[in-house]
């Protein structure tokens, strides 16, 4: 299975990268963490438009879009696992969406099959890819009971 971490940004600082790296390399075959980046559109009156078409093309068909929302559902890294495990006994991917720092177009928020809010703080959306990658890397751990997870 393929998570496909989609970020409306710029590449992160080194140190992000660096972190994020970490967690892909610590995931194993079975599970496997993608990044691509969208350079975010200046706003204007059709800006939404504009970004959700780039948007949906960087989208792999077969995949399953979850968009992140200060507004959306709170998930636990339990949650995350059995999302995960669901997914994986399935053969199916999962896109996963950052927003840039005006958030998501509400056409890729109504698109996707789930909206997560990552806490009830806001993060700057590079440290939101880096908490992302953390969480898949726990939500596998927990899949496998690896001790990585203590709970």
């Amino acid at each position: 299975m393929i998570v496909h971490l989609l970020s409306i940004s710029d590449k992160p600082q080194s140190w992000i990268q660096e972190g994020i790296n970490e967690y892909k390399k610590r995931l194993q075959q079975d599970c496997i963490l993608q990044q691509s980046f969208i350079k975010p559109i200046k706003i204007n009156n059709k800006t939404p438009s504009q970004q959700s078409k780039i948007i949906l093309s960087e989208i792999k068909k077969d995949s399953i879009l979850i968009a992140t929302d200060e507004r959306g559902k709170k998930i636990s890294s339990i949650d995350y696992a059995n999302i995960l495990k669901q997914y994986i006994e399935n053969h199916q991917n999962i896109t996963i969406i950052v927003g840039a720092s005006d958030g998501l177009p509400e056409s890729i928020k109504n698109k996707a099959s789930q909206v997560w809010s990552l806490s009830n703080m806001t993060y700057p959306h590079k440290i939101a890819q880096l908490i992302i990658a953390e969480q898949t890397y726990r939500a596998w751990s927990i899949i496998k009971n690896h001790p990585y997870h203590r709970s």
